[in-house]
């Protein structure tokens, strides 16, 4: 299935962007876990090493559907375990690799694995539009709209001055509107081309384009993944005739637009990281160029192609399933209106702050939760000026500076513990406030093991938020 060899081929990518990014501590390293899934280096190790096992096997052999619960497994573990911050994409990843598994039980025995059911196709379309529609939501406030505190303008102006090398104001100017208005349209827009068969090509189209900027600023992951998505906006029995037709071209056309490809992500790609980091980097940015235009060589083929059709839900079961999991993916959306959560509810790059909240259609007061939690440094003493690790130093690094951020209880105190878990811990004198209690503690090692502190060991909002709510917060 074209499907399955997207799909994977999106979760390779993903691994790809841990190593590049983060070297082989995205392999070993579990601190602050999501869903305080917990996991030795071994384990670490080899769920990564089982995931990435699952993906090239199906990337080569997607008929073998009796890996696909194997690949949702590992895709869950890898979930719950992810460290710091749950990329989102990983979410819609999810979901789609359950409607994968669940499809197997409306496929007869020798068909599965060979093409889809409706209710599959229908699923994914649901998780697509309802991506889009959720990203759009969480846009709608001052921060997002203001050219000197969007993160959607930062990152634009960021790419355009230090990898383009244009910082004519004008230009500027011109780029802070678009990344504000371009991308609200966008993504308030594909969702509604969606909703019917004749303008659904030209979302699909749009949906491709929309991917092109985040793909050059390396998020290259999420794109994969929603363009595997946009698969099953096409019946598969259509896919040859629409794939001979998107590239049907002469040797000298093909290799044209490869050397177009590789040229666009070289070019124009945001691989600048740490020199033992920038080849797969650099590899991972000249295929997404190569990528990007054999997507948009389908989108304009579909374009051309006529309306693309609804598919059916299926049956009273698969229509029962189906309103469950878009509940559900609502529901993980929705979260921030709730006062649940903000982290993987596709808020990402969206300025949407837990506190301060100032969401334009939605009041804080009608939130009938609030679980953001933050803890307040006075003063911290006793840190140790020099620490082996990643995400040691992420801590010593963000509790230095604690008179610009505020702290997750979680961030914070699994923090302490991970920089006092040595042979010879360090004296930390600290204090601080935690849900309006002022705490003074002379040694945090000793007074963690006389009394553990008590918290809850989930990532659902940002570990941390600047103090000042004028500074600009992209999560």
């Amino acid at each position: 299935m074209l499907f399955v060899r997207l799909f994977v081929l999106a979760l390779l990518l993903h691994e790809n962007t841990g190593l590049f990014t983060r070297g082989r501590n995205y392999f070993t390293t579990c601190f602050l876990p999501s869903l305080g899934l917990y996991l030795p280096l071994r384990g670490m190790v080899a769920l990564h090493g089982s995931l990435l096992a699952l993906c090239a096997t199906l990337l080569f052999c997607p008929s073998l559907w009796m890996l696909y619960p194997l690949l949702l497994l590992a895709l869950s573990l890898l979930i719950a375990s992810y460290s710091i911050r749950l990329s989102n994409h990983l979410v819609a990843a999810w979901f789609m690799g359950l409607l994968l598994c669940l499809d197997l039980l409306f496929q007869t025995p020798e068909r599965r694995g060979l093409a889809p059911t409706p209710f599959f196709l229908s699923g994914v379309q649901i998780v697509v539009g309802l991506t889009y529609a959720l990203a759009f939501l969480h846009k709608l406030n001052p921060e997002y709209l203001s050219p000197r505190m969007s993160c959607g303008s930062y990152l634009g102006s960021q790419y355009l001055e230090h990898r383009v090398n244009i910082r004519h104001p004008g230009l500027l100017k011109l780029q802070g509107f678009l990344s504000i208005y371009a991308i609200l349209a966008l993504e308030g827009g594909i969702p509604l081309l969606f909703l019917f068969p004749a303008t659904r090509p030209l979302g699909v189209l749009l949906a491709v384009l929309l991917h092109l900027p985040l793909g050059l600023l390396v998020h290259v992951h999420f794109a994969a993944v929603m363009y595997a998505g946009l698969s099953a906006f096409v019946a598969p029995g259509n896919w040859p005739r629409v794939l001979s037709a998107a590239f049907h071209f002469s040797p000298g056309k093909w290799i044209f637009c490869l050397l177009l490809g590789l040229y666009l992500g070289h070019r124009f790609g945001g691989y600048g990281y740490s020199d033992r980091r920038r080849l797969p980097a650099y590899l991972h940015q000249l295929f997404f160029g190569v990528y990007f235009l054999a997507a948009l060589a389908v989108g304009l083929t579909l374009l051309h192609g006529g309306p693309l059709r609804t598919f059916a839900w299926g049956g009273p079961v698969q229509r029962a399933l189906l309103l469950t999991l878009t509940l559900a993916f609502l529901l993980n959306g929705l979260s921030p209106y709730l006062g649940l959560k903000t982290n993987f509810s596709f808020a990402m790059f969206s300025n949407l702050r837990p506190d301060p909240w100032r969401h334009l259609l939605w009041r804080a007061g009608w939130r009938p939760l609030c679980l953001a939690r933050y803890i307040r440094v006075e003063e911290i003493e006793g840190l140790p000026e020099t620490v082996s690790g990643e995400m040691p130093r992420l801590v010593v690094e963000h509790l230095r500076q604690h008179d610009q951020w505020q702290y997750t209880d979680y961030f914070f105190h699994e923090g302490l513990r991970l920089l006092c878990r040595t042979a010879q811990p360090p004296v930390i004198r600290i204090v601080y406030t935690e849900e309006g209690h002022r705490h003074e503690v002379q040694d945090y090692a000793r007074a963690m093991a006389a009394h553990p502190p008590r918290y809850l060991r989930l990532a659902l909002f940002p570990y941390t938020l600047p103090l000042d709510p004028a500074t600009r917060h992209c999560d």
